[in-house]
């Protein structure tokens, strides 16, 4: 009897530190970034926001991001053109959906190469995407980056026009996280 007892007791402590391993780390906002690319025959244009939340679930162990979520207030990116910003805002009814969000629970990695599948919600649409991300460690800093388009129709956003030209549908966006694994 005292071998079971022994036998559920390594089970239970080994099972429950592989189950509870993971950690949820929090991005350092001073080191990460959300930006869009805008593209016009006559111009192109970036609008960063550093106001972008990031959790992933990590294990330390495997040193792999098993989930993802960021989340962003649309009116915290700035193109440096106050005019262009409002605009923006008014084309994607800032007042009534305020932020844009991501969520990602399917996570291929090899190599330091991701391929993160999940929902983006932008504009009250929420849409599955698939995003491409590199990571790297240094020291006790992981960084994430990568980009991915979003065409602006899909969202039903109304697409923005300058002298009479539309500018392109589709948006590039590009992210860069860097979280602390030793948190």
């Amino acid at each position: 009897m005292n071998l079971i007892a022994i036998f559920f007791g390594f089970l239970l402590y080994f099972g429950e530190k592989t189950t509870f391993s993971n950690v949820k780390l929090f991005a350092l906002p001073s080191q990460s970034s959300v930006s869009y690319e805008g593209f016009h025959p006559l111009h192109n244009w970036t609008a960063k926001s550093n106001a972008v939340v990031c959790v992933i679930n990590y294990s330390p162990d495997k040193q792999e991001i098993m989930t993802v979520a960021a989340s962003a207030k649309v009116v915290s990116f700035d193109s440096r053109n106050s005019n262009r910003d409002s605009n923006a805002m008014e084309k994607i009814e800032a007042l009534l959906f305020p932020r844009v969000s991501f969520t990602g629970d399917s996570i291929v990695a090899n190599a330091g190469k991701m391929t993160i599948v999940g929902n983006l919600s932008f504009h009250g649409v929420s849409k599955k995407i698939s995003v491409n991300a590199q990571t790297s460690l240094k020291g006790n800093k992981m960084k994430v980056e990568g980009a991915f388009p979003v065409n602006l129709k899909e969202y039903n956003i109304p697409i923005p026009s300058l002298l009479g030209t539309s500018i392109k549908e589709e948006i590039n966006v590009k992210f860069t996280f860097v979280f602390d694994v030793n948190q």
